[in-house]
């Protein structure tokens, strides 16, 4: 069978194994664990498809194609499957997107820092105009964007320095299915447009710094323009990478520049004035426009002044902890422990090999690995300043980058027969899918999502309650209105009380517990899986107002 014919089969192999994992979801009424393990398999044939193949010369497109295609399915069918978002901060973007759309004025956004960024929200505004989806659906613009953005960029950055097809196109392969890209595609956040502008960035500047186009100067600016006005981090996280690169230029003896201009010499090098614009933007929009710069000082000096024991941790009685088993990180973490690794290896020997010292790519790929890898390094010595779910987002795709660029100087760019290699990218394709950030309904973690029985709980609170309705932390703020004539219902999370079995002790007006949630968001003491029938002293002091098998709310008439 020649390569155009495997083609085919493989992709005709690759639209049976998704019809068939999407009805076996559907019916199922759950994700996990069809689609990821229909991803997995997709993903693994993929990889026999390029390692088997004489050569894929030619069929780039194509291949990079069906890389979307698997990862676009994924992600969409995820974000369509429940009937509201998931996660909690969509719909806190979307209200604003709401009120937005139906004034036809940004202004009247009421997220700091976003009310004068908008660019995220814009962009959803835009969407559903264009469109006429409403502004539920104008957010499945994000697993397209992140689909279909990832692969493709992976791909041509990869392939301005280095001619080894396959290898190219795997690094393609692990961009398409990274586990935090998975989560914040179905779960869209400012960040996720911000994560591709990021990658796109970094593809437009290698092209500037070698070749000073004035196209690819263009697009460098606005690309730094497009992520300044779209999220919070990515200012900090270019003066970070600007800062680095000048370090690799000036560490640097050879030239690298095809217009011969020496890394060494600081005048008209366009990193110091790209500095120089970084910066500037950067105080001005934190300092004059928005308050994030005092929101950054409030944190810092919050974790400074955190000194002495920490408090005792809570007195669980009716809960255990899906991670007691230390092996039980793996399913969690996998993704995360396994890129770290990695690329850190590959970062130091790239950067032993000293091929940096003559090409601008992997100046600027080692440089991004290491700026955003900072990050990862402050949310796991400070977590309360930036949460790993969000500097993992940041660094994954550079790692990934930075692992195939190793893999190819390596091996010389052969792919058939490096067993090492392949072993490589079976581990990334197997850590990254099967995670409990890369779906939000796997068995052993929180569900990110709400049920029939939980979203018909809240429509009866929002109709027939008054006053606040106290519930876990995750229910607490997941909620389902986001249009801008309604008002939200007024929520607080009681879940010390939950894992303690205190609820019944805790006089309450009105309790709203999610009695079909195995396992329980707590948003400080991780996933807990819940026995709810410890919690049955609550029927004795409250009285049981609505029940749907799924979510039982007590009123207290003694309020």
């Amino acid at each position: 069978m020649n390569d155009t014919a495997s083609l085919k089969a493989l992709l005709s192999a690759t639209l049976l194994l998704w019809a068939g994992g999407i009805a076996l979801s559907w019916t199922a009424g759950s994700v996990f664990p069809y689609l990821p393990a229909t991803l997995a398999i997709c993903s693994l044939l993929f990889l026999l498809f390029v390692t088997t193949a004489d050569t894929v010369d030619g069929l780039s497109a194509p291949l990079v194609a069906v890389l979307s295609l698997n990862s676009t399915v994924y992600t969409t069918m995820i974000f369509v499957f429940p009937e509201y978002f998931i996660g909690v901060d969509p719909n806190t973007y979307a209200d604003s997107a709401a009120i937005a759309a139906s004034t036809g004025d940004l202004s009247s956004v009421q997220i700091p820092f976003y009310d004068v960024a908008s660019g995220y929200i814009g962009f959803v505004v835009v969407v559903n105009a264009i469109t006429d989806l409403g502004v539920r659906y104008s957010f499945s613009v994000f697993p397209l964007v992140i689909s279909i953005g990832y692969p493709i960029l992976a791909y041509q950055f990869l392939r301005i320095r280095f001619d080894s097809t396959k290898f190219v196109l795997l690094s393609a392969l692990i961009a398409s299915v990274v586990a935090q890209a998975l989560m914040f595609a179905f779960w869209p956040i400012a960040q996720t447009l911000a994560a591709v502008q990021l990658l796109f960035f970094m593809c437009c500047l290698v092209r500037f710094l070698q070749y000073r186009n004035g196209k690819f100067t263009l697009l460098t600016l606005l690309a730094v323009l497009s992520l300044l006005v779209t999220h919070k981090l990515p200012p900090l996280v270019l003066l970070i990478f600007f800062v680095v690169l000048l370090g690799f230029f000036l560490l640097a003896t050879d030239t690298v520049y095809a217009n011969s201009v020496r890394l060494t010499t600081l005048q008209d090098n366009p990193v110091v004035l790209m500095i120089g614009i970084v910066s500037l933007s950067t105080a001005v929009l934190w300092v004059f426009y928005t308050s994030f710069l005092s929101n950054v000082v409030y944190r810092l000096l919050a974790l400074v002044a955190m000194s002495g024991p920490a408090d005792d941790p809570t007195s669980v009685t009716t809960a255990t902890n899906t991670l007691s088993r230390p092996w039980q990180l793996l399913l969690f973490r996998g993704n995360t422990i396994t890129l770290i690794l990695m690329s850190s290896v590959s970062w130091l020997y790239l950067v032993g090999i000293r091929q940096w010292r003559s090409s601008v790519l992997l100046s600027t790929l080692l440089s991004a690995t290491a700026s955003t890898g900072l990050f990862v390094v402050l949310s796991v010595l400070a977590p309360d300043a930036i949460t790993i779910s969000r500097s993992m987002f940041l660094y994954e795709i550079f790692a990934v980058l930075c692992i195939f660029a190793a893999l190819i100087s390596y091996t010389d760019g052969r792919v058939t027969g490096s067993v090492p290699a392949i072993v490589v990218v079976v581990v990334l394709i197997l850590s990254q899918v099967g995670v409990a950030v890369a779906v939000p309904d796997a068995s052993y973690a929180a569900r990110d999502y709400l049920v029939e029985e939980e979203i018909e709980a809240e429509k009866f609170t929002a109709e027939y309650a008054t006053g606040v309705t106290h519930t876990d932390h995750f229910y607490a703020q997941e909620q389902i209105y986001f249009a801008p004539d309604r008002d939200r219902v007024e929520y607080e999370s009681i879940t010390d009380d939950v894992l303690e079995g205190n609820v019944a002790d805790g006089n309450y007006d009105r309790v709203s517990l999610r009695e079909g949630a195995d396992v329980i968001r707590t948003g400080g003491h991780g996933d807990m899986r819940v026995d709810w029938s410890e919690l049955s002293a609550v029927e004795n002091e409250y009285s049981k107002t609505y029940s749907n098998g799924g979510v039982t709310v007590y009123s207290n008439s003694s309020v």
